[in-house]
């Protein structure tokens, strides 16, 4: 029987309970790229085995070029994703629940009740499928109240969601039971620093 996972097109957007479009994908990647695909994989396999995988480094690092990457390989296997970027103007504590669902709702194509928070969504519409979120930059949003709710979705989505963050620094919010049980993954500048060999490596001719 034909997968029901719903696809999602780069650049997509959708029209947003709140009157804004919001980007369902990562956005389009430049051709021509460096091409890293260990680091791909191990990250791949991060974000199938584990419910966190942090990625840690500066600007510069190729960060966001990762996960898209890694959203690629995981969607190219039909596997549901949700995308959410995040940047400056993303400062409101209450900005990044109501994003997560509207992406949520636009990944199964389904209607929330005004009353429905991301986490009773997922419950309704993953169903056997755990949804893998990406959230890009996540250095943006960070204060003590996103750090709360980003525990609260750690500990009422196991078995629902995988997240795969990347930020400019180390979050705050606490992870560290998710180490213990060997649950976390944290990829930081060390593993994602090109060597002088590999870049004419992975070069792909044009």
């Amino acid at each position: 029987m034909a997968s029901q996972t719903p696809q999602i097109g780069r650049n997509t957007r959708t029209a947003a309970a709140t009157g804004r479009a919001l980007l369902q994908g990562p956005p389009r990647r430049k051709l021509g790229l460096l091409q890293r695909p260990q680091l791909i994989s191990e990250v791949v396999g991060s974000a199938e085995s584990n419910v966190l995988t942090l990625v840690i480094a500066g600007s510069g690092y190729g960060k966001s070029v990762l996960l898209s990457q890694v959203f690629d390989e995981l969607t190219r296997h039909e596997m549901p994703c949700l995308w959410l970027t995040l940047n400056q103007d993303v400062s409101q504590t209450a900005d990044l629940p109501d994003r997560l669902k509207v992406q949520l709702a636009a990944l199964f194509q389904k209607m929330p009740q005004p009353t429905d928070d991301f986490v009773s969504l997922l419950r309704q519409f993953a169903e056997n499928s755990e949804v893998t979120v990406f959230i890009d930059n996540w250095n943006f949003t960070e204060n003590q109240d996103t750090n709360r709710y980003f525990e609260l979705l750690l500990s009422e989505t196991q078995g629902l969601a995988r997240f795969v963050v990347s930020s400019r620094s180390m979050p705050s919010f606490q992870f560290e039971h998710l180490l213990l049980d060997n649950d976390a993954r944290v990829l930081a500048t060390t593993d994602l620093a090109f060597s002088r060999t590999k870049p004419t490596q992975w070069c792909r001719p044009m």
